[in-house]
């Protein structure tokens, strides 16, 4: 999981929304194409083309879904606007329901309508996951049963197909930085952090993770 940071709904999608009126209302039922793909397109932008949750390659098509952080099962009364609000919106893969069975369900498919105890839209939601030689995501705090219940039920983030990438990636960590110098390490750190065209690097939180709680630990150790 990765920070996002929320930027400005877009005029248009605002405009659409205050069109309502006795005989129309805005709803998200009715929430289609342009609005809608415009609406991804933003989100996509704002996320560097990763899924908020497991960090995979999204794109503006039909195998990126729009998630809710509070579920749109819950925007009802006075609260139904939050099921058109922009900054509830994130956007997610599509779980691998799109693969052909047998499939392991994750990430927004699999959440459904469950409490998220750690969002994205948090400034410290990185830090509560690490990540090991094999790919597997653990809580950062063995006892955090809350991160552990989100990792393994709620969006199960160690479904193999996402912890497989996982290993692949930190194994060419492993490879290019194994003999590097913590300055070295530093400057992959700060340029996966960073966009390019929109986008960052796939699963970049992962690799930030791995090079500063793992590669750079392991080598204060050697150093010492």
């Amino acid at each position: 999981m990765k920070f996002i940071q929320k930027g400005s709904s877009l005029a248009k999608f605002e405009n659409w929304k205050a069109e309502t009126n006795s005989d129309w209302q805005a709803s998200w039922d009715n929430f289609r194409n342009p609005q809608k793909e415009e609406v991804k397109k933003a989100l996509l932008i704002e996320q560097g083309y990763l899924c908020c949750y497991c960090g995979m390659r999204i794109e503006n098509n039909y195998l990126t879904e729009i998630e809710h952080i509070k579920p749109r099962s819950e925007c009802i009364g006075s609260e139904e606007f939050k099921a058109l609000d922009f900054n509830n919106f994130l956007a997610s893969c599509n779980g691998s329901t799109k693969e052909p069975k047998p499939r392991e369900v994750h990430c927004n498919n699999a959440r459904g309508d469950k409490v998220l105890r750690v969002s994205p839209l948090s400034s410290q939601c990185e830090s509560h996951f690490l990540y090991t030689e094999s790919g597997e995501i653990i809580p950062a705090l063995a006892n955090d049963n809350n991160v552990k219940n989100l990792i393994d039920n709620v969006l199960k983030l160690n479904a193999k197909k996402i912890k497989g990438m996982r290993k692949e990636i930190i194994a060419g960590l492993e490879e290019d930085f194994l003999e590097a110098s913590d300055e070295e390490i530093n400057e992959e750190i700060v340029e996966l952090s960073q966009k390019e065209e929109n986008r960052f690097k796939e699963m970049c939180f992962v690799s930030v993770s791995y090079l500063r709680n793992t590669m750079l630990e392991e080598l204060e150790i050697i150093l010492l």
